[in-house]
């Protein structure tokens, strides 16, 4: 019998893993953002600075869930499929960085 032709869906593990590195780099910007907003509202800054971060991932779930979708449904299967993954992984790591972050901030209090 003759080998089956290679399925042109194929998910391959290094584009999987491409999308993934590319959605942390995305939290890992907008954690900079949100960082840096945070440090600006702190610092006698508008208070409207504490939302640049969940600002930043909103719009980063907005571009990533869309163009994963796409990608999946398309020839881009593994980097929509990662890219998906690396959404949810580090949107629960920056929840959780981000929960820590205020208890260390707010458990020292401000002028401790």
């Amino acid at each position: 019998m003759p080998e089956p032709l290679p399925d042109e869906r194929m998910t391959r593990p290094g584009m999987v893993a491409l999308g993934i590195g590319a959605a942390i780099l995305g939290h890992v910007v907008a954690g900079i953002i949100g960082v840096a907003g945070f440090v600006g509202a702190v610092g006698d800054g508008p208070f409207r600075l504490m939302l640049a971060g969940p600002v930043a991932e909103a719009i980063l779930g907005l571009v990533c869930l869309p163009v994963s979708i796409v990608w999946m449904a398309g020839r881009k299967r593994g980097l929509g499929i990662g890219l998906l993954i690396g959404w949810a992984v580090g949107l629960t790591m920056t929840f959780v960085l981000g929960l820590f972050l205020f208890a260390v901030y707010w458990g020292q209090g401000p002028g401790k």
